[in-house]
């Protein structure tokens, strides 16, 4: 069985890793720090900083062998950087802060503005995955915060493989985000009802089971 629960700031020596080997590879992290010697360093210092923010907010789910970790957050209306961002990237990603925030400001640009819950990153530890680990963290939520009140899931899926995931959970696939001069991430949205901004050509009702 897999037990899923709250993540504290005594995880992050476990998480944060596990956050850099899920995500420092692949396309995206390519685009965002180009030099393959500087990857992991600086995606440690990223992650490090989105950690401790999300996880003294209670964003935060782990299980209980910290082999997998998942960011939620509730989100309505038109998003908006922070301000003081871009100095925080500049601390955390040093020569690399303006992609990072190119890439923030693409996400931001592109998320509904209907009521909806937001899936930030998922993460399994490479030597559980197929393990339906992912599977759970998602489950647990859904269960929990999602489906008692017909809520909505949004999230950008990184890969074709990411997708296949979810839309074993009924997500449903929306127009491609391409970032500036970068790859592309792919937009899901899981829900009753499609929201008022999704791409028309791409409305359908989700399957159902």
């Amino acid at each position: 069985m897999i037990t899923i629960r709250k993540a504290t700031s005594d995880d992050a020596t476990v998480l944060v890793p596990l956050l850099v080997e899920a995500f420092a590879q692949g396309p995206v992290a390519e685009w965002l720090v180009p030099a393959p010697g500087e990857r992991r360093r600086v995606y440690h210092d990223y992650f490090a900083d989105v950690y401790q923010r999300e996880v003294e907010a209670g964003k935060v789910d782990t299980t209980a062998d910290r082999s997998a970790v998942a960011f939620w957050s509730f989100r309505v209306g038109r998003q908006v950087i922070p301000r003081g961002r871009e100095r925080v990237l500049q601390q955390v990603t040093g020569p690399y802060a303006g992609r990072f925030l190119r890439l923030e400001r693409a996400l931001a640009d592109r998320h509904p503005t209907d009521p909806h819950h937001y899936l930030t990153f998922l993460a399994v530890a490479p030597q559980e995955r197929g393990k339906g680990i992912g599977s759970a963290l998602l489950t647990a939520y859904h269960k929990q915060h999602v489906d008692p009140r017909g809520l909505s899931v949004y999230l950008e899926a990184t890969s074709s493989g990411n997708q296949r995931l979810y839309r074993r959970h009924q997500y449903v696939d929306g127009a491609e985000l391409v970032l500036p001069g970068g790859p592309a991430l792919y937009p899901m949205w899981r829900g009753h009802h499609l929201p008022t901004d999704w791409p028309k050509a791409l409305r359908a009702t989700p399957s159902a089971g």
